[in-house]
């Protein structure tokens, strides 16, 4: 009976594994999916106002759409605190775990630029971001299809080998 048990559990802890792996390439799409309506909605603000950065994000991170992103929220804090958008960026990028992503990467280059350069040259920069995240999302979309389900089978099948081999 406590051999069944060590089985199950031994099961059960290999096909979790697959599992959370399919659900990391899940929550990746949906990370990039955030990132990508913040841009957009940064440069939607920054069309309509020409606020500066600090006020930007403050209206940016208030939206409902965004209130579980955590890039977004960790930047308004940020500049609670103040200090220039690379500044503030930076820090955030870093202390969600998006540093050396390449997300993490796409949002470091507008620390140039937000804040620091003429409005045509700040728009330009948003489109730009936007069109690489854009790019990163379809890609992880893919990944994920294909992996995702690959992931899974991987994890039952790894949990029944090795119920097959200590049986």
């Amino acid at each position: 009976m406590l051999k069944f048990a060590g089985l199950l559990f031994l099961f059960s802890c290999a096909m979790l594994l697959g599992y959370a792996q399919a659900h990391q390439l899940r929550r990746r799409e949906q990370v990039l999916g955030q990132l990508l309506e913040f841009l957009r909605q940064m440069t939607v603000h920054l069309r309509t106002s020409m606020a500066p950065p600090r006020e930007l994000v403050g209206r940016v991170a208030r939206q409902s759409t965004l209130a579980d992103c955590a890039l977004v929220q960790e930047l308004a804090r940020q500049f609670e605190e103040s200090g220039s958008f690379r500044r503030n960026i930076g820090r955030a990028v870093e202390r969600t775990g998006l540093e050396g992503t390449a997300e993490g990467d796409i949002l470091l280059g507008l620390g140039d630029e937000i804040g620091e350069r003429p409005l045509e040259h700040q728009l330009s920069a948003l489109a730009s971001c936007t069109l690489e995240l854009e790019r990163e999302l379809e890609a992880a979309r893919e990944h994920s299809a294909r992996y995702a389900p690959l992931y899974q089978r991987l994890g039952v099948l790894g949990g029944l080998l090795v119920v097959v081999l200590l049986a």
